[in-house]
């Protein structure tokens, strides 16, 4: 979905709001992905390079068993029958169709008008720009590049509206959700590791 929107974004005849940065953003995004994608596989070989001296042996070695179990697990993933594959990618796809509607589904229930192209490209940007302020979730920082992006298409009213309920439903419901779960899976662990758990 990433590279067909950039294309269709910088290569089509789109009428976005804020055009000009709307593409840049694009562009940037779709700039570093490529560079994460292609420093990876170099990323094992490195840590054992005398380049990596900076980093301590623990850190080093923390590294590389993390990079090893990813890269293990994707290859233990691409083994599994095509048709479990298939199955996966299909739901994984409905899911994120869904997840990536919300937006669109709040903005129509606070009485806005947005197209659905529209409020993806918003959550995907806003998202991505939140990972830069270093708050779980984005907290705070998604709000507002998603409440920045709606308000040339609504009121600011609606605009608040749609992005209190879009992120009620896809952020601190998931909290409250796994709140019992988190709480759960470490009381089974300190139990665990105490001297007298089993």
């Amino acid at each position: 979905m990433l590279s067909g929107l950039v294309a269709y974004s910088l290569l089509g005849e789109t009428q976005w709001p804020h055009q000009t940065l709307v593409q840049m953003a694009l562009a940037a995004l779709a700039m570093g992905v490529t560079l994460v994608m292609g420093c990876l596989p170099g990323l094992v070989h490195y840590t054992a390079s005398p380049g990596a001296r900076w980093l301590s042996g623990y850190r080093r070695r923390w590294l590389v068993r993390r990079l090893l179990t990813c890269r293990h697990g994707l290859q233990a993933t691409l083994r599994l029958p095509i048709a479990t594959l298939l199955a996966m990618l299909v739901l994984t796809t409905a899911h994120w169709l869904l997840r990536y509607s919300l937006l669109y589904l709040a903005v129509l229930g606070a009485g806005g008008h947005a197209d659905w192209l529209w409020t993806f490209l918003t959550q995907m940007l806003a998202m991505a720009a939140s990972q830069f302020s270093f708050l779980p979730g984005g907290a705070g920082a998604a709000e507002l590049g998603v409440g920045g992006l709606l308000l040339p298409l609504m009121e600011r009213e609606q605009a608040a509206a749609a992005v209190l309920v879009w992120r009620l439903v896809s952020y601190h419901l998931y909290l409250a959700a796994g709140a019992p779960l988190f709480l759960l899976s470490a009381y089974r662990l300190m139990r665990r590791s105490s001297p007298g758990g089993a």
